[in-house]
């Protein structure tokens, strides 16, 4: 991203680990010219792994800061990003990929959201999204970000097979960093949250900022940087097959 307004965008340390597991599981399949919609991009720092990998780009985000963010800082990107100002606009097409980070846990209804990203998708297109990990695991960063839950891996499973997907990649990440992090992160939230003065705002309104409002803290700020963090998340893929890390990212095929 170059140029312009900007906000205060800084990947905090999950992040880099969730991208780097994204980049993991493209790195297997054929993306070039394949037509691609992110539901929730956020910041749209992934548009750039996106284009990396040869797809072309359609993303939709019901927030509006989320949206002129990406306008005013991916204008080089003009013709190989098409952003969708309406919900209504994504059912125009269907897509060879969805991806949805960090969206499902949002959502009170989540299976009828996972049937609607379905139905978004061609024969055989692929679903692919990232959620947080083990209900045990909720703290006051799920609270500040709106969530409804977390999620247990057999148990999506099930639930994605039931609804008509074929599970092709199933990664936990973020360990064993997570368990040195979470605790900050919690606190951080809270304390974020309150300094904000978020108290009191609905699920809904907490979720529209929590994709570009970031921690402040000082150790995530330093970081925050994909170099420092190098051994780091190459260590955390070890664990992906376990179920010891506190996010999931899962890519799943529509079956017909």
């Amino acid at each position: 991203m170059g140029g312009g307004d900007k906000l205060d965008f800084h990947p905090m340390p999950r992040y880099l680990m969730r991208k780097n597991a994204i980049k993991k599981i493209l790195e297997t399949y054929d993306c070039i010219d394949k037509e691609l919609l992110e539901i929730g991009y956020g910041s749209g720092d992934m548009f750039s792994v996106y284009l990396d990998f040869g797809f072309k780009c359609y993303g939709y985000d019901f927030s509006e800061e989320a949206y002129q963010y990406v306008t005013r800082n991916l204008k080089e990107t003009t013709g190989r990003i098409v952003l969708l100002k309406h919900e209504e606009e994504i059912t125009q097409k269907t897509y060879d990929f969805v991806v949805a980070c960090e969206v499902l846990e949002h959502i009170e209804n989540d299976v009828q959201k996972l049937l609607d990203w379905k139905a978004y998708l061609k024969d055989n297109g692929k679903l692919l999204f990232s959620v947080p990990a083990h209900q045990r695991r909720w703290d006051y960063n799920d609270v500040s970000s709106g969530h409804y839950r977390r999620y247990e891996k057999n148990e999506l499973i099930d639930v994605l097979d039931k609804i008509g997907f074929n599970v092709c990649d199933f990664y936990a990440y973020d360990f064993p960093s997570c368990l040195i992090l979470d605790p900050i992160r919690a606190r951080s939230a809270k304390k974020n949250h309150q300094l904000a003065g978020l108290n009191g705002m609905t699920k809904e309104e907490l979720t529209k900022v929590s994709g570009l409002r970031r921690d402040q803290n000082k150790l995530f700020r330093r970081l925050s940087n994909q170099q420092l963090l190098y051994l780091v998340i190459k260590f955390q893929e070890l664990f992906y097959k376990s179920d010891f890390g506190s996010a999931y990212v899962v890519l799943c095929e529509k079956r017909k």
